[in-house]
């Protein structure tokens, strides 16, 4: 058979007049002038050509090769995925990757000069601050309609925003900014009281108000004479007895804190759907999870007994109580679970997950059960008052090491820590230890295992303002110059600011690299690791009154910390005791002044010296036993899930 040259040769004996038709078109195409060498029209290989050689054994051999190679590459390809991914860990969820930054509103930013309250629309201006610092979560502090006698937490309605702080289309604003900015919002939710100035006290309280019937029982009363309280049940807030007369009522109603907070039943089926009913109010807005404030005075003995005594020689008093029946009392977890089960409500969408932090008073191990069962889900993690209510002479080396391994033996396995420095019930920590220790307490709270929450303006350094707490500890934001340091343009703010001498502004660190803030900037940045994140923590302990603590991850190189919380200089050899560790460390970041390392600089570990008040996170290679395999460190290593990172492949794996 001829070769095929691509073009169709006329046939013998065609059809005239299909002739007469070819011709008028060759005439046509004299017409077209055509480029010596060019090809002429294709007509493609003929079915009858092409099915010939397809048919030819070598064609349909290299055919079935290729698609052989092809199904095999796509096997492959999916049989890796799919290995990864079974020996891959979840991501971590939003409250696990990043610090939580919380905002009293009242004084962090206002937007306009009207009444010297910080509002929503001052939160929205100060996104971008945030995100430049490195935080991608933001909770607010109580915005509800209140009474305002005690700081915002009076609620007169428990679905609205107070006027001080602006509208509800405001804050509906600042959750879709805060979600444009990439990152989430966290709101209190305050489920053990309201004002007495609420509409269901109102009607609770008063027997001839119409709605009295429905509301009757959504507060907590006992008969009683006037002068003759039910029990020596004391109020939180150290004002005398919890129990205040109704003359309208005849009957004593119970408060955990002030009078003009009254306890909610939460025994009473209808008050619970009421604060399930609010949970899915602001959810449905869109916030991404909720700080639950006093649950541990959710529910009381309904016997009544008395509290006892700690000290029977001494009159009853909120500080010489245990309080047994008033706190933290059976049922409390029953309320949370209930909690956990609406947010799980909103977090059937792939990649979405409700948070829920319990912020509340108790020891470790009763803050600890919040975390609830393998059986029964509760809150993401209680808050961690450890740094809290260390006492000034407490922060150091021997003192923190211990406090924090008996934390981490209480964390339940696979369970997320957290950790605070700040709060706006407690003085400031630059205030309460020192600026000093505050920098090295930042440097500790940010690389431990866990969530950090930061207070506003401990970034900076800032102290308490002249005052008594709670108001000392919610000075406003120190942003820029001027007679009220930028927290407004022209206004006489709520409570004082702090000294423009004691603390420097945003605006005065924001170019210095050695500032507070650039170092939380630095620490925020650092936590990214997948060491800080992912990584065993070890608990070397107290060195030469130096805290040191090492982040290791096989496959990676680990972190040594090293914090001296001491007024003299620390020296000593970490190969002595720790075989595992040896030659240099390269220093990452350097805290204090009291030093002549930078960034980038090697320190030998058989010779370090760390100056007072001062510290250093080193990078080191590991060796080939881990600090966390030895014998000599059972008991003080902990990792959230066993992991491994695997360098071949770039990813982290179940080892």
């Amino acid at each position: 058979m001829a070769e095929n040259s691509g073009y169709v040769k006329e046939e013998q004996g065609a059809d005239p007049e299909r002739a007469r038709e070819d011709a008028d078109d060759k005439a046509d195409e004299s017409d077209i002038k055509v480029t010596i060498g060019s090809p002429g029209p294709y007509a493609g290989m003929p079915k009858e050509v092409l099915l010939e050689y397809s048919r030819k054994r070598g064609y349909v051999l290299a055919r079935d090769i290729l698609t052989a190679i092809v199904v095999l590459t796509i096997l492959v390809l999916l049989s890796l995925v799919i290995a990864i991914m079974v020996i891959s860990p979840a991501c971590l969820e939003f409250w696990q990757t990043s610090p939580i930054y919380e905002i009293y509103p009242k004084s962090f930013r206002a937007s306009d000069d009207t009444n010297g309250y910080g509002d929503i629309k001052g939160i929205i201006e100060k996104l971008g601050y945030l995100g430049d610092l490195g935080v991608q979560i933001v909770s607010v502090n109580s915005l509800y309609e209140s009474s305002q006698i005690s700081n915002d937490y009076e609620i007169t309605d428990f679905r609205n925003i107070d006027p001080v702080f602006g509208s509800m289309a405001d804050m509906e604003s600042l959750i879709v900014s805060v979600h444009d900015e990439g990152m989430k919002i966290v709101v209190d939710f305050v489920p053990n009281h309201s004002s007495s100035r609420h509409s269901w006290f109102l009607a609770s309280s008063n027997t001839s108000h119409p709605d009295h019937s429905k509301y009757r029982d959504y507060y907590v009363w006992v008969d009683g004479s006037e002068n003759d309280p039910p029990n020596s049940w004391m109020s939180a807030d150290g004002n005398g007895s919890a129990w205040t007369w109704s003359a309208d009522r005849q009957q004593f109603y119970y408060h955990a804190f002030s009078a003009s907070q009254p306890d909610l039943n939460l025994r009473n089926t209808a008050v619970r759907n009421e604060l399930k009913d609010i949970l899915r109010f602001w959810l449905e807005k869109g916030v991404d999870g909720f700080r639950a404030i006093g649950t541990a005075y959710m529910l009381e003995a309904p016997h009544l007994r008395d509290n006892p005594l700690i000290n029977s020689s001494l009159p009853a008093s909120r500080d010489n109580l245990y309080p047994d029946f008033t706190m933290h009392y059976k049922g409390n977890h029953d309320i949370v679970s209930e909690w956990r089960a609406i947010l799980d409500e909103f977090s059937t969408e792939p990649g979405v997950f409700r948070f829920l932090e319990i912020r509340d008073e108790g020891t470790q191990n009763t803050l600890a059960r919040y975390y609830g069962t393998e059986f029964r889900s509760e809150a993401s993690f209680p808050r961690n008052n450890l740094f809290l209510q260390a006492a000034p002479v407490e922060w150091n080396a021997r003192d923190l090491s211990g406090a924090i391994l008996d934390w981490m033996k209480i964390v339940p396995d696979g369970r997320w820590p957290s950790w605070t420095i700040g709060d706006q019930d407690y003085s400031r920590v630059a205030s309460r230890i020192g600026a000093g220790k505050s920098l090295l307490a930042a440097v500790l709270y940010m690389t431990l295992p866990g969530t950090p929450t930061i207070y506003y303006g401990d970034e900076i350094g800032m102290e308490d303002a002249r005052g008594a707490l709670p108001d000392s500890a919610r000075a406003t934001m120190l942003w820029g110059a001027g007679e009220s340091n930028g927290f407004c343009g022209n206004c006489t703010a709520w409570t004082a600011s702090v000294a423009p001498t004691a603390s420097k502004t945003t605006e005065e660190q924001q170019g210095d690299v050695d500032s507070t803030l650039s170092h939380y900037k630095a620490l925020i940045a650092m936590r990214n690791d997948m060491i800080f994140q992912r990584g065993y923590f070890c608990m070397i302990g107290n060195v030469s009154d130096t805290l040191v603590y090492v982040r290791e991850l096989r496959g990676l190189k680990s972190m040594l910390v090293l914090l001296n919380f001491g007024i003299e200089q620390s020296s000593f050899d970490l190969t002595v005791t720790h075989s595992s560790i040896s030659g240099h460390g390269t220093v990452s970041i350097r805290f204090g002044s009291n030093h002549t390392l930078n960034a980038g600089d090697s320190i030998d570990l058989r010779r370090i010296v760390v100056p007072p008040l001062a510290g250093f996170i080193l990078r080191m290679d590991a060796g080939d036993e881990l600090l966390s395999e030895s014998d000599t460190m059972n008991g003080k290593c902990y990792i959230h899930s066993k992991l491994c990172y695997n360098a071949g492949l770039q990813v982290l794996e179940y080892c």
